[in-house]
């Protein structure tokens, strides 16, 4: 099945495209290129980052989109903005830090609750330990 991308331009969903048609596509919002991106490079990206960050599903579909809009803003903002890996791996890297970020943010982010008064039968220490356990 071939879709028309430009005048010029027709693409095979079999056949892998190259970074410029990928980089094009996303900045005009072209559908059959970003169901492209989102069939061909999503399970490697899921597969990646649940892998390595144990991430939840939910979190890596954000990540993902997060990832494309990042994508999009670079590339609509930088005109001479290039690519010089495969589109997969700058997408990859993407959504790699942002991974690394919304961890870091989840860590930082942490708060333990310390009930106001501490029933008598537990010091404030007891109280400490038993939050630092399920945090």
């Amino acid at each position: 099945m071939d879709y028309i991308l430009t005048s010029q331009t027709t693409i095979n969903m079999k056949d892998d495209l190259s970074n410029e048609e990928l980089m094009n596509g996303l900045i005009s919002n072209t559908t059959i290129i970003i169901k492209h991106i989102s069939t061909k490079m999503y399970p490697n990206i899921e597969f990646a980052l649940i892998r390595d960050y144990s991430i939840t599903k939910e979190d890596v579909h954000d990540i993902f989109q997060e990832s494309l809009i990042t994508l999009y803003n670079k590339f609509t903002t930088d005109k001479s903005f290039t690519i010089h890996t495969t589109f997969l791996t700058l997408l990859s890297v993407v959504c790699k830090r942002k991974a690394v970020n919304r961890l870091r943010a989840d860590h930082t982010n942490r708060t333990i609750a310390i009930p106001d008064t501490p029933d008598d039968t537990e010091d404030v220490m007891e109280i400490l330990l038993k939050a630092d356990r399920f945090s």
